[in-house]
């Protein structure tokens, strides 16, 4: 982390930082695949779905 942080020009803290929010955001995308799966497996298709207020534009 401290190289990346030299390299980059940047403190150590905003490195971790932005780890921080790279692991959450990668956390989030899996469980959102996980769900649309589950969704699949129960013959739901979301794509199909409309949530008031979105509009379905696929």
């Amino acid at each position: 982390i401290i190289r990346i942080a030299r390299g980059s020009g940047t403190t150590v803290e905003d490195v971790k930082e932005l780890l921080k929010y790279y692991e959450m955001v990668n956390t989030m995308i899996k469980n959102i695949k996980r769900r649309t799966g589950i969704f699949k497996k129960m013959g739901i298709d979301l794509s199909k779905l409309q949530i008031e207020g979105i509009e379905n534009t696929g």
